[in-house]
């Protein structure tokens, strides 16, 4: 009985998808002084990420005049003046210090970091991002300043809430393949609601029977993700019942 319980959590797996199946990889911020998307006449160092997203800051190329920097994430108020509270330990994310290669630091959007003390994002919240030293080895502890103040070296991560992300990724989908147009209104409703997809099941023994059927009428408008959401539901009482045989 353990055995088709596990073999049906596997299966909500391969249906549901991996957590961050729709992430998206944003372009590249390339962290220093001579990049235009610090430029104080435009908002190009503003950033709208979805939760799942995945951005690499790309450190200065090796050279003569390589900057040396460290990068926090700050209040909203030390994004503002370009310092970091003196009476507090900055949370620092990176930092661009080898000269001598090329290198980089990778951020994923997430709400939960499988590692203690590793960054976490809320739907609907805003982070910021800040270099303080002068682009000098010398400076890198500086705490007020620097390149945040001279260059503009900052950015801001406008993260956006949930109900955004999932019709977002819908939106995206079905203009990107007019296949899934069709196929992301698929539903999993209760009984007594039309849907696109009517999930039965019929508990005879251990057996569980998922019959899947297409509406042909139209409407149905609700999001496919948060109707999809009642699948692993649906699953956990499967397997209750079952391991009570």
């Amino acid at each position: 009985m353990g055995s088709l319980a596990y073999r049906i959590l596997l299966g909500a797996i391969f249906v549901v998808g991996p957590p961050f199946a729709a992430a998206r990889r944003l372009p590249n911020i390339y962290w220093n002084s001579s990049n235009t998307m610090f430029d104080l006449s435009t908002d190009r160092h503003v950033l709208t990420v979805e939760i799942g997203d995945q951005v690499s800051i790309v450190c200065p190329e090796p050279g003569a005049h390589y900057e040396f920097t460290q990068l926090y994430l700050v209040s909203h108020e030390e994004y503002n003046n370009c310092y970091l509270v003196t009476d507090l330990k900055p949370k620092l994310i990176g930092a661009c210090t080898e000269d001598d290669r090329q290198s980089s630091l990778s951020i994923v959007f997430r709400k939960y970091s499988p590692l203690p003390g590793g960054l976490e994002f809320m739907p609907g919240h805003n982070y910021y991002v800040i270099s303080t030293s002068n682009g000098t080895r010398e400076t890198l502890e500086n705490r007020k300043g620097g390149l945040c103040e001279r260059a503009n070296m900052k950015a801001k991560f406008e993260v956006q809430p949930d109900h955004h992300h999932k019709s977002t990724r819908h939106e995206e989908r079905s203009s990107a393949n007019p296949k899934f147009q069709h196929a992301a209104r698929m539903t999993v409703v209760d009984h007594e609601s039309e849907s696109t997809i009517a999930s039965e099941i019929s508990m005879d023994g251990s057996r569980v029977t998922y019959t899947i059927q297409e509406r042909t009428e139209e409407g149905g408008d609700d999001d496919a993700s948060s109707s999809l959401s009642l699948l692993p539901i649906v699953l956990l009482l499967t397997i209750g019942y079952l391991l009570r045989q």
